[in-house]
């Protein structure tokens, strides 16, 4: 049997080609929703998924050539063939500067100066004991805990000695965030910068006497049932808020920047992207690897959500997930060489990405203001 032998197809085999050819419509139209500039959570959930698309376009093209073989080529297996290499194509751009097959944005360091541990706690979580032996056996500098509630306040309450240097608002149901350093905070506070639910902190590390600016947040994800129970959210405000942390980055370029914590949302994503052309950080998996962090229980429903982005100058020593017991995140782990830093960021925003910002902006708080949720 050769590609160009002829031979109908049985019923059995009939269905599966037409199978073949529904999931290839399906991954089309999952490629092509991301580039509507909607805020609606189905629409931008497609964004996290395209590491899993380009591998399903790899098994519909084996699938498709298997028939050719198997059939004969056609001229509709033709066109499929060169539609489903056309999505693995536009997948893998997205996905590959997250491997090692891409060069650095962020340079290696050779000295830990300062380790930093992003860890979703995950409020539901109770392995609280656990958890406080795997911070304990990191040894970080500066700890940003997500989804910090009364509860996990008293269980890491053995931990406080070691950071002395606090500041968070802790909240229930997965809204707290809280900053806990070994260094000094200076202009340390709590802000809600698009909705009264969503704080986020913003302080100043003292390291030797060099100042970093520091900025954690936890947005709203996409997707997420209101409180109010008539629906889900949608991507609007997350995206304000991560808009308006890019701006505040911008407007001191001079200043050396550290922005991390949960973004819900995914590192290939046009509004991360847009964060990173506004505020012109760098993001330190780019040549190392996704680093995907959620879900912690499904390796193949994994997505980088858990980010460190950084100024120029700053150099990566380290970077690493940890398994932290009984969350649905895996914690970030990097250490941070300083030895250069003073350069600050070179934003790289065009007029349409400020406009497109200042869109974002604008939906964002009329999102929180219909839900009543929007901030002062």
């Amino acid at each position: 049997m050769t590609l160009g032998d002829q031979q109908t197809p049985g019923i059995l085999a009939a269905c599966m080609i037409w199978c073949v050819r529904v999931a290839a419509f399906t991954v089309v139209v999952c490629t092509l929703l991301p580039l509507v500039r909607t805020g609606w959570w189905l629409v931008r959930s497609c964004d996290f998924p395209r590491l899993h698309l380009a591998g399903v376009c790899v098994a519909l093209l084996l699938t498709a050539l298997g028939f050719a073989w198997r059939y004969g080529w056609r001229p509709e297996t033709s066109a499929t063939c060169i539609v489903i290499a056309s999505v693995f194509l536009w997948q893998a751009v997205h996905v590959l500067p997250y491997t090692r097959l891409w060069r650095t944005s962020v340079e290696s360091g050779e000295t830990k100066q300062v380790r930093l541990l992003v860890a979703n706690l995950d409020f539901e979580n109770r392995q609280h004991a656990d958890v406080v032996r795997a911070i304990e056996s990191q040894e970080p500098d500066v700890l940003l805990l997500v989804e910090i509630d009364e509860t996990w306040e008293r269980e890491l309450g053995e931990l406080a000695d070691r950071f002395p240097h606090r500041v968070g608002e802790v909240r229930d149901n997965g809204l707290g965030i809280a900053l806990w350093s070994r260094m000094p905070l200076d202009e340390a506070r709590v802000e809600h910068r698009v909705s009264e639910d969503r704080p986020s902190i913003n302080a100043t590390l003292d390291i030797g006497g060099m100042p970093i600016r520091f900025v954690g947040v936890h947005p709203t994800p996409p997707a997420l049932a209101k409180r109010s129970g008539t629906g889900r959210h949608n991507s609007r405000i997350r995206d304000a808020e991560l808009v308006l942390v890019a701006e505040d980055v911008a407007a001191d370029a001079e200043a050396v920047w550290i922005v991390a914590g949960d973004f819900n949302d995914v590192a290939w994503s046009h509004t991360t992207r847009l964060f990173r052309r506004l505020s012109g950080l760098r993001d330190p998996r780019v040549g190392r690897g996704m680093f995907s962090t959620y879900h912690a229980e499904y390796p193949l429903l994994r997505y980088p959500l858990d980010h460190v982005f950084v100024s120029r100058g700053i150099r990566v020593a380290g970077l690493s997930r940890v398994r932290m017991p009984g969350s649905d995140h895996f914690a970030m782990l990097a250490d941070l060489d300083l030895r250069d830093v003073g350069e600050g960021v070179n934003p790289t925003a065009d007029p349409d990405d400020r406009e497109e910002a200042a869109e974002v902006i604008d939906e964002g708080t009329e999102d929180a203001e219909d839900m009543g949720r929007s901030t002062p």
